[in-house]
């Protein structure tokens, strides 16, 4: 799902990526190296689609800029202006889901 995804919206934005590794960051959603490698973590699948939509926009994002600049933000960290605000949720929703499984308090 996630590589598919990937490869549309990189199509989408023009952009290249090489591998795609799936991880179990204890912090992180997603990543993408200097030589344009994507880490993400498996448990998006557990997100709403949205959520996985703009993990793997922001991803993209960075292979036209490898930081969290002003330059990056401007564009919301992404392609898709729809999708900036889901940024906030993504927060949220993955403490939903640790708490439906009983993970947090």
């Amino acid at each position: 799902m996630l590589a598919e995804k990937t490869a549309h919206f990189a199509k989408r934005d023009g952009v290249t990526y090489g591998r795609i590794t799936i991880r179990e960051q204890k912090t992180r959603w997603g990543s993408c190296s200097s030589a344009g490698n994507l880490n993400y973590n498996w448990k998006l699948v557990l997100m709403p689609e949205h959520v996985m939509d703009y993990v793997v926009i922001h991803e993209l994002a960075h292979r036209k800029e490898m930081n969290h600049s002003a330059r990056f933000l401007r564009g919301g960290g992404t392609a898709d202006a729809r999708l900036q605000s889901v940024a906030e949720l993504a927060e949220g929703a993955w403490k939903r889901v640790l708490k439906k499984r009983g993970k947090t308090k």
